[in-house]
Parts: C-alpha cells; sequence; structure tokens
C-alpha cells in the first residue's frame, strides 16, 4: 500500500512537469473566472469541447501543452475548459452558441463576447487567435483621460501602457515622459513599466529595461524577459524591412545576440531573410532560406511548412530570377516527396509553370487535379491553372 501510494505520488510529479509548461487552466466558477479576469485586466479564453470529439483531443495533445502556448496564454489569458455536454455547461453554451467543438471563446470581463473561432488549430493557428483576439479589446478610454488630466501615478502609467500595447496602439511616448521624470527603478511598478513599454529594441527604453534586466526577472521571471527582448528584436526587424534599413536590421541582431545569445543563430537567419526578401536581394535570400530549411533544430512538420512559405514567397517576389525559382522547385519536389498530397502537387505545378516548365507543370497540375477529385476537394484553382498552362503549349 505505501508503495503504491509513492508511485502515484511520482506519476503525479511527473505530470506536473510534463504539462506545467502548456496552458494553466483555471478551476474556479465561471463568476470566478470574471473576477480574476477584472481583477488582472485580462480576456478569458475558453475551450468549449466535448469527450467524444476527436479535434478537441488533439488540440488537447499536441495544442495546449506546447511550452510557446503556455507562455502567450498564460501571460494574456484566463484559461478554463468547459465539457458542453455536462449539465452544468448548459446555460454557458446557450448564452455564449457553442454548439459546434471545438469552440474557441475570447470572453472579456463583463461577459460580453470579443471573439470566436470553431474548429481545431494548430500550434501556430492558435497563437494568432490568441493575437488577434488581443488586439479586439480596447480598454484605453478608461486611462487616456485620467492620464490627460494630469495622472502620472506609476499605477496609472503601467495600466495605460498596457493597454495600448494589448490595443496594438503606439506607447513608447507614455513611456519615456515616464522615464524624463526620473522615478526611482528600485520600485517595482516603475521595473515593470520598463518591462511592459519594452516594444522595440531601437529604443531608450529597450537599452533601460536591459539595464535593469536582472531585477526585472525577479519579478517576472526569465522566460518572459527574454520573451519580450526577442519580440522587440522581432520588432525593430519588422521597421528595418519596412524602410530598408540594414542599421536597424544589425542593431536587432546585435542585441539578440547580446541579451539572448540562445537564440541569435535561428533570429539572425529568419531577419536576414525576411530583409533579403523586401530588398529582393536573391543571392541573400537563397543563402538565408537554405540554411533554414537545413536547420537541424526543425523536425518535419516544421521544414514542411518553412518551404511552403519559401515557395509562396518566391513566387510573390522572385517570380523572374532563375536561381530563385530553383530554389522553389527543388523545395516543391521535396514536398511532394515527404507527402505526396495534391496541394504540394499543384505548389510544383505553379512554381514549373512560372519557369516555363510547361509539359512538367501539366503533368504535376494533371496529378494535383486528380488527387484534389479523389479528395473531393475544389478543384478550380488547379483547374485555372491548367488553363494557363495549355494557353503555352
Amino acid at each position: 500500500m505505501k508503495m503504491h501510494r509513492i508511485l502515484t505520488l511520482l506519476f503525479l510529479v511527473l505530470t506536473i512537469n510534463l504539462w506545467g509548461q502548456g496552458i494553466e487552466f483555471f478551476q474556479g466558477t465561471w463568476d470566478e473566472a470574471l473576477t480574476k479576469a477584472k481583477e488582472e485586466g485580462k480576456i478569458i479564453f475558453v475551450d468549449a469541447y466535448a469527450s467524444w470529439c476527436g479535434p478537441c483531443k488533439r488540440m488537447s495533445a499536441n495544442v495546449f501543452p506546447q511550452e510557446k502556448v503556455g507562455d502567450f496564454y498564460n501571460k494574456h489569458f484566463i484559461n478554463i475548459k468547459y465539457d458542453m455536454e455536462k449539465p452544468e455547461s448548459t446555460e454557458f453554451r446557450k448564452y455564449h452558441q457553442a454548439n459546434a467543438y471545438p469552440t474557441l471563446l475570447f470572453i472579456d470581463f463583463d461577459n460580453s463576447l470579443v471573439h470566436k473561432k470553431v474548429g481545431a488549430l494548430d500550434v501556430a493557428g492558435f497563437l494568432r487567435l490568441g493575437e488577434t483576439a488581443l488586439k479586439m479589446v480596447d480598454r484605453t478610454d478608461q486611462y487616456a483621460p485620467i492620464y490627460e488630466s494630469g495622472d502620472r501615478s506609476p499605477e496609472l502609467v503601467l495600466n495605460y501602457i498596457k493597454a495600448l500595447n494589448q490595443a496594438g496602439k503606439p506607447s513608447l511616448k507614455i513611456a519615456n515622459d515616464y522615464v524624463n521624470t526620473k522615478p526611482d527603478f528600485s520600485k517595482e511598478q516603475n521595473l515593470l513599466i520598463l518591462y511592459e513599454a519594452t516594444v522595440q529594441a531601437d529604443s531608450r527604453i529597450f537599452n533601460m529595461m536591459t539595464k535593469y534586466k536582472p531585477q526585472i526577472t525577479n519579478i517576472v521571471g526569465a522566460p518572459a524577459v527574454n520573451e519580450k527582448i526577442k519580440e522587440a528584436c522581432k520588432a525593430t526587424v519588422q521597421t528595418a524591412v519596412e524602410f530598408k534599413s540594414e542599421d536597424l536590421l544589425n542593431e536587432a541582431q546585435e542585441k539578440c545576440k547580446k541579451f539572448i545569445p540562445i537564440e541569435f543563430s535561428w533570429f539572425e537567419k529568419e531577419s536576414n531573410r525576411l530583409f533579403a526578401l523586401k530588398t529582393k536581394n536573391s543571392k541573400q535570400y537563397i543563402k538565408s532560406a537554405k540554411s533554414m530549411v537545413d536547420d537541424k533544430s526543425l523536425d518535419e512538420m516544421e521544414r514542411q511548412k518553412l518551404m511552403k512559405d519559401i515557395v509562396v514567397e518566391v513566387l510573390d517576389v522572385f517570380d523572374k530570377d532563375v536561381k530563385v525559382l530553383k530554389l522553389a522547385e527543388d523545395y516543391s519536389k521535396d514536398l511532394v516527396k515527404m507527402d505526396d498530397i495534391y496541394a504540394h502537387r499543384y505548389m510544383l505545378a505553379e512554381v514549373q509553370y512560372v519557369s516555363g516548365k510547361y509539359l512538367d507543370a501539366k503533368s504535376n497540375a494533371m496529378a494535383a487535379l486528380a488527387k484534389a477529385n479523389a479528395k473531393k476537394v475544389n478543384p478550380r484553382k488547379i483547374q485555372i491553372l491548367l488553363k494557363k498552362i495549355e494557353e503555352h503549349s
């Protein structure tokens, strides 16, 4: 009996360690969740599922336990799961019209619906869904009038900056104005203001946040600080891409290397690829794309997705460049070898059509059409491509 208890405890510890990095689901009542969301200024994510639902089980097994999903959803939402076919869920199901499973709901603390998606998603899609939901809640009107009236208390400034960031609005001016008052950075709230306001690596606030990195880490933890730095560096890369600024690109890469070196190798490859795409630098694009696809840290699904992204980018930007089109054709062929589905055959046919290889394009388009028909998928885009190919044959 004693050994049984020990094994049970060991199982529980192992389970907690295995699942602790994913989404933490709130165990209280709905009213308690609404109260907690209001107190923390968050919205509630609800996984409305059914016990027999296959896609629900797949999300629970493959998406919710992922570390990056947990990091994002635990930070931004109060998370809760409801089996919609249990009697205690009847009122919730009717009120929020969750009648298909899974239904992924985002609900504000006043019980109003913010965003809703029916159907299962992969990790990337689920993260994008959460980002979309966050931007649909704008609480800046609660704080702007008070701020404009002269209130510069750290509590108000912190909440205002959070609300601005959540709504996707600029917050750096508010943060810089506050920093100009020379607040005491031995105080936790002032350190949190630096943390929340760090949205661009090319900023004074970023430099100050990294100066106080050890103190801020003691408050929010190393993973949160590193994620904040990475997102700020990504934002600066986006600015560099928008304005075609190599100086900003270099600044983002240097700061990533300095403050989160473990992330630097992939960050450098990805940012170089994005910059080469924007500047239409085919030589740099090929080099960056190859280095990413050849990265040994990728699993097969990640590599497939990356190859698809690269093929789409090439067709959008480099459709007249023979060398880059060759890269896209090679990756399209690799995708067919990995998984010979209609979408991959269609992608290969499209690249070959743009490259002027009309016989090969027709052969692969016909194969794509047969596979689409077998799966009862709408073949319209394949038929359009075949018509274009035939015009050149």
